[in-house]
């Protein structure tokens, strides 16, 4: 990020020096640098603006909440969506198969694993709380669906699905060995839970489970970030723009002025909420 702000840091002075027709003069680079600083300084307020903005809006709208459950729907409905996994497995359970049976269960499979998390997740809560949760740093949120892993883990019988979704396709023989198969009706798998305990399939699910809490974090952390990133520098560059447009420039000045917002203003905006995001955590 720092080679690629240098770099368009050097373009926007050879693009100031070409638009103004500015002579290499001692006078010249007094007046260029003033300039520099002058797009530096304009780049600084737009971040810190767009960091303002992007705080308010998180604070106030249930932005989070809702692309947080959505990511996290989303991963682990297509956790289970393998329909190769699922045509494997009605050749291995010798359950008779037409070339939609797969493609029923993986669907079925898909919607079940979100059903059984949020019923997982509800446990003492409240639908109000429950989104509460889901507006949770990705981290606090991941402890939440670690404790339904937990509880899951209990019930094998009535949350596979979910366990399936956490722990991956292949800890999918495991999952069967704590909750046998006895019916599959509408892609729906009936089971039953074993009596002893399979001691050892359960350790590899449990195991499977953490691996999978792990992978889930990283993966809605990255779309967070890279969401709230976005956001950030199209508020600067729409903030540049609208700053540019106040001020009486010249058409070229004000294009460089837009985009020195765009870019710096999108970093500087970047750095000041990561400041941000420290200092709520020390506070925490």
């Amino acid at each position: 990020m720092a080679e690629l702000a240098a770099v368009v840091l050097a373009t926007t002075i050879l693009v100031g020096l070409y638009s103004s027709k500015i002579a290499t003069t001692p006078e010249a680079f007094d007046l260029l640098s003033h300039r520099s600083w002058s797009l530096i300084g304009f780049a600084i307020v737009i971040g810190a603006a767009s960091t303002a903005t992007v705080q308010m809006l998180k604070q106030f709208l249930p932005v989070r909440a809702a692309l947080q459950r959505r990511w996290v729907m989303e991963w682990i409905g297509d956790r289970c969506a393998v329909e190769a996994l699922w045509a494997d497995w009605l050749e291995r359970q010798k359950i008779p198969k037409d070339d939609s049976s797969a493609k029923a269960i993986s669907d079925a499979q898909s919607t079940a694993a979100a059903e059984e998390l949020e019923a997982a997740l509800l446990g003492g809560f409240t639908r109000r709380d429950l989104r509460r949760v889901f507006d949770l740093a990705v981290e606090h949120l991941c402890a939440q669906v670690s404790s339904a892993a937990d509880f899951a883990l209990s019930q094998p019988d009535q949350y596979a699905e979910l366990l399936l979704a956490l722990a991956g396709p292949a800890k999918l023989a495991s999952i069967d060995l704590l909750a046998p198969p006895v019916d599959v009706t509408a892609g729906r798998i009936a089971r039953q839970p074993t009596k002893p305990r399979n001691d050892q399939a359960f350790a590899l699910v449990a195991e499977g489970t953490r691996a999978g809490i792990d992978l889930l974090q990283i993966s809605v952390g990255q779309q967070w970030r890279r969401t709230v990133r976005g956001a950030a520098v199209l508020l600067s560059g729409l903030f540049g723009a609208f700053g540019a447009l106040l001020v009486n420039l010249s058409v070229s000045s004000r294009l460089l002025y837009t985009l020195a917002a765009l870019v710096f203003g999108g970093f500087f905006a970047w750095v000041i909420r990561d400041l941000t995001a420290i200092a709520e955590r020390l506070r925490r």
